[in-house]
């Protein structure tokens, strides 16, 4: 499904590591603590057309 480790808690994936670089899934719930941090989103574009 893609190029990386995904990290798990209690069968709930909650992270994902990819070429060397930790990112975590991020909902309503919890955006505004990482926007606080100064963490930004993960953008990504496209290039596979289905």
């Amino acid at each position: 499904m893609f190029g990386g480790y995904g990290l798990y808690c209690e069968g709930i994936m909650f992270a994902l590591i990819a070429h060397a670089t930790l990112y975590f899934k991020v909902d309503a719930d919890n955006q505004e603590r990482f926007t606080e941090t100064g963490m930004g989103r993960l953008c990504t574009t496209a290039t596979a057309s289905l």
